[in-house]
């Protein structure tokens, strides 16, 4: 476990928490169905996620600059290099560590499940969470990291004695295992008001799961539809029901001709050639399309005809890609039944990188170096925790450094009849091992409409 561990105890705020707030007290902008793609402002966002890079070539340059200006006024010790490293140094940090979530909700009685949770970025999400008085159920692997990651969590409790926190070891390249999961919980039948998403795994050779598929594949991407689809009624039996997927700006780098191979052909890149960042930001896409879509079926049947009326204009004005349109005022007073976000943590230390040759020991030894350009797993938690308790949220929108930024996305990311394509394409890839027809699994928007009838 990295060094960042030691800020396990990190109080989220010293102040009063506000109540958790009901369905209707949110401010929830409705997603309509596609977003809008703009390429400049895409790029200024992309330039943005890069700072970390430029910050410190850029105050080199800018302290250079003023040496050669003043350089008979300023004191001695100021024209030395240790001075300029560290101002350098000290700008890459503050660039590179993001904006840090403020808000701080009364989640005492709420319950939470996060996969991928025993360690990084959901572990630090999950105690923040636990001060807010949420009882924390915890999905990943078996491993000796658990124990202490639960012991963390429960440390951390603003209430121990009413929380409570839950472990269910499960592997989620193992799909059977992810529906006996599923099943499970729905057993139980307990309301579960937030879902986060945050299990994944970025493997540099291209291994197959239990099922044939591809590993990453299934850990990134089916598995967490699985579980989504599966729990989704008790996620409506909340107040104020709440999914909020981990994505990430990989996606960006999949092409619509790499998707479509990939789609058609099932490689995801040519050669057969395994590429371990395209096909990350493949299954990434396919997140972001999961929660576009379910922030599309949200609403109650009247809404998703509206819905579908509104996705099959766009689709067929603008090829899939074009401006949202805008719903009845009927459609928008209907609240939704629950909410769905995706949140992009950014660049991140985390073992994430395990599979990589000595990147753990490089990690390891070079940690504080790392942070100049990339961010604690606290740090990466903090968009995820943010969308966990705001008040407004854009429901199936994504979320960069605790505020909405729809400019991230990649122009296939945008486009409607891309995300139609795939989540048919995921849904015959689960119908292959796992039924998902009429069972919990299934998303068509009939089923959607019978559940809320």
């Amino acid at each position: 476990m990295f060094r960042c561990s030691r800020r396990f105890g990190k109080v989220v705020s010293g102040g009063a928490a506000a109540p958790f707030p009901s369905m209707s007290g949110l401010t929830i902008t409705k997603f309509d169905g596609s977003h809008t793609y703009n390429q400049q402002k895409n790029i200024w966002v992309l330039l943005q996620e890069a700072m970390p890079l430029l910050a410190m070539p850029a105050t080199y340059v800018a302290l250079s600059l003023v040496k050669c200006v003043l350089h008979s006024a300023l004191p001695l010790f100021v024209n030395s290099w240790y001075v300029t490293a560290a101002m350098c140094a000290g700008a890459g940090r503050i660039v590179a560590k993001g904006k840090s979530n403020h808000i701080v909700k009364d989640l005492r009685g709420k319950n939470v499940v996060i996969t991928g949770a025993s360690r990084g970025i959901g572990l630090h999400a999950a105690i923040q969470l636990s001060q807010m008085g949420a009882n924390i159920h915890l999905v990943a692997r078996e491993g000796a990291h658990v124990e202490a990651a639960m012991k963390a969590i429960r440390t951390a409790a603003k209430d121990g004695g009413t929380q409570t926190f839950t472990f269910s070891a499960v592997d989620f390249a193992d799909l059977v295992a992810v529906q006996a999961f599923t099943s499970a919980l729905q057993s139980e039948g307990r309301v579960i008001d937030i879902l986060i998403h945050n299990a994944a795994t970025l493997k540099f050779e291209n291994r197959k799961a239990s099922i044939g598929e591809d590993e990453m594949l299934v850990v990134n991407l089916l598995s967490p539809y699985v579980i989504t689809e599966g729990l989704l009624p008790l996620i409506q039996k909340s107040s104020a029901g709440r999914i909020v997927n981990v994505g990430s700006s990989a996606h960006a780098g999949v092409t619509p001709d790499l998707l479509q191979k990939y789609l058609n052909e099932g490689h995801h890149a040519p050669g057969h050639k395994h590429n371990a960042l395209e096909h990350y930001g493949f299954t990434k896409l396919g997140l972001i399309y999961h929660t576009q879509q379910l922030g599309a079926r949200s609403y109650n049947a009247d809404a998703d005809a509206n819905n579908k009326a509104t996705t099959d204009k766009v689709m067929d004005d603008d090829n899939g890609s074009g401006a949202p349109t805008q719903t009845p005022a009927a459609a928008q007073q209907s609240p939704p039944t629950f909410v769905a976000c995706c949140a992009n943590p950014g660049g991140v230390v985390t073992d994430i990188y395990r599979d990589i040759k000595y990147a753990t020991a490089i990690m390891h030894y070079f940690y504080y170096p790392f942070l100049l350009l990339m961010r604690t797993p606290y740090e990466g938690s903090q968009t995820i925790v943010n969308c966990c308790v705001r008040d407004d949220i854009v429901n199936g929108g994504v979320y960069m450094d605790c505020q909405h930024m729809p400019d991230s996305l990649s122009p296939v990311a945008c486009n409607v009849k891309e995300r139609a394509t795939m989540m048919e394409w995921v849904e015959r890839k689960l119908s292959a091992h796992i039924k998902t027809k009429g069972s919990s699994t299934s998303t068509t928007a009939e089923t959607q409409q019978q559940q809320n009838a």
